[in-house]
């Protein structure tokens, strides 16, 4: 690894269970990937799924807030209309 990119990585140590390191690395080699490589990939796509999840979860809470002002904008105007 040239020096820049070690610049840009991070080692981290960390226990894990004989049965699930035996799963995955089953797993990687079935893809072609070392452990290292298929615990990156795995991580990014759990990162990755998680927020997108937090931006769907903001979107939905500001259709539901919206939702109520626009409700309460045409009950304004409901009133205003039936006058006319």
């Amino acid at each position: 690894m040239d020096e820049t990119a070690e610049q840009n990585n991070v080692r981290k140590y960390f226990l894990l269970s004989k049965r699930l390191y035996q799963r995955a690395d089953g797993i990687g080699e079935e893809l072609g990937l070392n452990f290292s490589e298929l615990l990156r990939k795995a991580l990014e796509d759990f990162v990755s799924k998680i927020e997108k999840e937090k931006i769907n979860k903001e979107i939905a809470e500001a259709c539901k807030f919206y939702y109520e002002i626009d409700k309460e904008i045409a009950a304004d105007w409901r009133s205003v209309e039936g006058e006319i």
